[in-house]
This record gives C-alpha cells, structure tokens and sequence, in this order.
C-alpha cells in the first residue's frame, strides 16, 4: 500500500488595468489580466459553455476529447494504469509542459494529471481558455508549452442545473454513468455556488498477451529467474472501474460598491480498480539486491484517493479601469494505491 500526498499552495497578486464590455470575448490567462481576446498577441482559444453543452459531454474529459487542437499521450505514466488514462500535450510539449488550472489556481494532481479530466463535470465549466505557446515567463516551467484554464460558472440570478447522462460502447462494455448538480445565484450582497457530481464507470478491457522476464532493479539488466518466460494473456482495462464524487461550495460577497471577498472549498473521493499489464517486485533473498522486477506480468491496481481544495480572495476597484485582487489557495491530495502482482511472484527455492 502507498500512501502519497501532495499539496500545492500559493499566493497571487494581480494588478487589471483594463476593464473590458461584457458582451465582448475577454481572456485573462495569456496576460493574468482580463483583456478582449484580439487584443491578445498569444495564440489563443476559446471554448464556450454552448459549445460544451453540444459536446453532451458529461466530464472535462468528453470535452477534451472533441478539441482538435489537444493531444492525449497514453502510455506516459510510471505505473501499469497507464493504458488507461491520458494526459493533454500542447504543441508536442508532453503533460509536465502543459499546465492545467481551474479558474487561475493550480490544483494538486498525481504525475503528469492523468486522472484530472474525469474529476471535473461538464456542467460546471462556462468556459475553458487554451493558451498555445511558451507561457512559462507567467507561469514557470511547467508552462512551456502552453496553459489550460477552466473557468467554472456563476451567476447573479438564481439557476439550478440537474442533469444524469449514461452512456456504453458498441459492446455494451465501458458504460459511464453520472449525475451532476448546481445551485448558484445572488441574494442581496451575497453571492453563492453549490455543485455536486458523481461519475461511475465499468470496465472496458482488450485481451493483452504478455511475457514475463526478471529484472536488476538498479540496473535493469535482465536477471536468470524461474519466472522467465512465462507468458500467456489477459483481459487488459482500458476503462477503469470508477466511482468518482465531487462536492464544493462557492461564496463572495460585497462588502462596498468597490470591494468584493470571496471563498471556496470543494472536496472528491475516487475508487478506481483495473488489471493491467506491468511491472512488479519479486523477493530474491539470494541476491545483493534482495528482489528483482518482473516486467511484463499481470498486475491488479486499487486506488483510493481524496483531494481537498480552498481558496480565498479579495479585490478592490480604485477606479473603473485600475482593479486590485490578491488570492490565497491550497490543494492538497491524498492517494493510496494498493497493486498486486496476478500471478504468483512468491520466491521459493529457485527451483520452479
């Protein structure tokens, strides 16, 4: 059992000189600033809530999958699951180039983000802003090659949103089940955001033959070892079996005409299970190493994991065109991952 946690914490100050229309398309990601879109020299897209809504996506990843200008790189990660989850490249920049935000703040995720896209529902995104290019000047190294902003909902008026999508392959394998909740609105000078969701999904897998063959875990050379050779094939998850649930809750309020406060805290459990094919210790007490890795054998894979996410933030309009807002936000993430060899890798006497 492995036990990770990760935590992200930071702190912005942004300075917005230029106070656009509300009915023309503003970014805010090339510049930290909130501009008009052709005012912006990056290259820039945007993608709308009605846009998203024709998707009938019902998490981020639906959405992604529709962008052509988006890559998913499969088969990146350092763990057997890779098969079965994806992360965004820009521009041939890989996963730790890309740098994925929700609404400006980064947020805790494993390697390279490969479970992020089914964590966020369809119905809570007003838009998502892509910014094509270097951006690390503004965002550092993770940057390079380029930034992904997902900007959730709100609104002034009182609207509650409900929607339940199901969905399977032409097998009738895969199937995707999830329901998705929000109430947002304004009473007096308050402002406030509720949203639930929970996605299911079952199992997709391909048949995999496999082959196994020991190796020196420090210098990965082949190693002579009774599981040599063993081979044969199994069913390998290309969807995981999944429960994913999300909760979270949005408030600011108006303290003057001028100054505005705000918080937000969200929360999300995750159940994954999948059989997969990759890399697992075998004890070897007989060698200076005291075990050997296997490549190429079966292994099943269960992950528990649960993130929670605050924020705070304040801003003040000395004029119409000359805003101050300051921010604070944490991200902390907790995964336990259990993954257990399917055949038997118990050392005996060298002999078998």
């Amino acid at each position: 059992m492995k036990k990770i946690i990760l935590s992200s914490f930071a702190a912005s100050l942004m300075l917005q000189s230029d106070m656009i229309k509300l009915d023309d398309i503003t970014v805010t990601t090339a510049t930290k600033t909130e501009k008009k879109i052709e005012g912006v020299t990056a290259s820039v897209e945007v993608v709308t809530s009605e846009e998203i809504e024709k998707t009938g996506a019902s998490t981020l990843k639906g959405v992604f999958k529709q962008l052509p200008s988006l890559t998913a790189q499969y088969a990146r990660f350092p763990h057997p699951s890779s098969a079965s989850k994806a992360a965004i490249s820009i521009r041939g920049a890989g996963a730790n180039g890309t740098l994925m935000l929700i609404d400006g703040k980064r947020i805790s995720s494993e390697t390279e983000n490969p479970y992020l896209m089914d964590r966020i529902p369809a119905s809570m995104i007003e838009k998502i802003e892509i910014v094509k290019g270097s951006m690390s000047t503004l965002y550092g190294s993770d940057a390079i090659g380029g930034v992904i902003n997902i900007i959730t909902k709100k609104s002034d008026t009182p609207v509650t949103t409900f929607d339940v999508k199901y969905g399977q392959n032409a097998d009738g394998d895969g199937k995707e089940k999830s329901a998705n909740f929000s109430t947002m609105g304004k009473k007096g000078k308050l402002g406030y955001k509720i949203f639930g969701s929970m996605v299911k999904t079952t199992p997709f897998t391909i048949e995999k033959s496999y082959t196994q063959q020991a190796k020196n875990p420090s210098t990965h050379d082949d190693v002579a070892d009774p599981v040599n050779g063993v081979s044969g094939t199994i069913p390998v998850t290309y969807q995981d079996k999944s429960t994913v649930k999300t909760i979270g809750l949005g408030l600011d309020y108006d303290i003057s005409e001028r100054t505005k406060v705000g918080f937000d805290a969200s929360y999300f459990t995750e159940e994954r299970e999948g059989q997969y094919i990759g890399t697992h210790p075998r004890p070897r007490p007989d060698l200076p190493t005291n075990k050997v890795n296997v490549a190429g054998t079966p292994v099943y894979s269960v992950d528990d994991n649960k993130r929670k996410d605050f924020s705070m933030y304040a801003e003040h309009a000395f004029s119409d065109d000359f805003v101050v807002k300051a921010s604070v936000y944490r991200s902390d993430y907790e995964k336990r991952n259990a993954t257990t060899a399917i055949n038997d890798l118990s050392y005996t006497d060298g002999n078998t």
